[in-house]
């Protein structure tokens, strides 16, 4: 399940759209991925890149970064994108995601795991009824 940033780009291009248009706010703007930091960050060891596959086809896909948080003395892994192709929803391909998201984030030192998710979305809805996550904050944005 671990992938190279490269590997992830390759093999998920159209799923990466489909992500995009499905939670998009901002269909203005399509994904345009910063490459050179996704590497570097990969560099030193400050990015998890998951993915799911079936029959050898992503699935499924989860980007994470490791790193110290900015106000509190802990290492924090703070979910960058989790997507699910919607015909593999409603199985454990998602949990499974996140569960080795979490792993993979523990083995990189972090102690918190943050999820990054749309009001509303099937994971907002999953991570309020699980009783696991408290919701923390809100983020409102606005073009300028």
């Amino acid at each position: 399940m671990p992938a190279s940033y490269d590997e992830l780009v390759a093999a998920a291009g159209p799923l990466i759209q489909d992500h995009w248009a499905e939670v998009s706010l901002d269909k203005g703007h399509p994904p345009a991925p910063d490459d050179l930091r996704y590497r570097y960050l990969e560099s030193i060891d400050a990015l998890i890149v998951l993915v799911a596959r079936v029959d050898s086809m992503v699935v499924g896909y989860s980007v994470s970064f490791v790193t110290r948080h900015m106000h509190y003395d802990f290492m924090l892994c703070a979910n960058d994108v989790l997507f699910v192709a919607k015909e593999h929803r409603g199985t454990s391909l998602g949990s499974r995601l996140m569960a080795a998201t979490i792993e993979a984030a523990k083995v990189g030192g972090a102690e918190r795991m943050g999820w990054h998710c749309k009001d509303g979305s099937e994971l907002h809805r999953a991570l309020a009824k699980s009783g696991n996550y408290r919701h923390q904050d809100h983020v409102y944005t606005r073009s300028i």
